[in-house]
């Protein structure tokens, strides 16, 4: 992914690493310009934010894994971002990402975008190892407050998950 908003604020490449670091991932970084980096996130040793792929393992019950951050490694990574310098501009293979507020409307619809094949599809928001809700409750005056009336469910747990950390 790359990153712009560089040149108007104080980071440096130090606070990328160190965000992705304080979440338990790796992050490669490429300078590009003053104002913009080249991304790339891992996976640590350990399994937080495991991704998995479109092959099911019978014998393990589940999907294999791959070596790469689920969508909620990228989501906490992105939001930990943001807590920085909420103007940041994010262009990932899924989405561009203009500012933080633009991120919470676009960033759950990601969730539903096949990362798997047409024979075998998976969502990105399923294919990981997290132990997240797939549920939350909102409120009437939560759904009448919000511009967009937005009714999906990944939308609401991305929200919800955000407004609790």
């Amino acid at each position: 992914m790359k990153i712009y908003g560089f040149k108007h604020n104080n980071l440096n490449l130090n606070d990328i690493v160190k965000s992705a670091n304080d979440l338990g991932i790796e992050a490669n970084v490429i300078y590009n310009s003053s104002n913009c980096f080249n991304v790339k996130l891992n996976r640590s040793d350990n399994d937080k934010y495991q991704r998995t792929g479109f092959m099911y393992s019978e014998n393990l019950k589940r999907y294999n894994k791959v070596s790469a951050i689920c969508w909620h490694g990228f989501r906490d990574f992105m939001i930990a971002m943001y807590e920085l310098d909420g103007n940041l501009r994010f262009i990932t293979a899924k989405a561009t990402y203009k500012n933080k507020d633009d991120f919470y409307i676009k960033f759950p619809d990601t969730a539903y975008k096949n990362i798997g094949s047409l024979m075998n599809p998976i969502n990105f928001g399923d294919a990981c190892l997290c132990d997240v809700p797939n549920s939350v409750s909102v409120s009437r005056k939560e759904m009448m407050e919000h511009p967009t009336y937005r009714m999906d469910p990944a939308y609401w747990i991305a929200r919800k998950a955000q407004v609790n950390n």
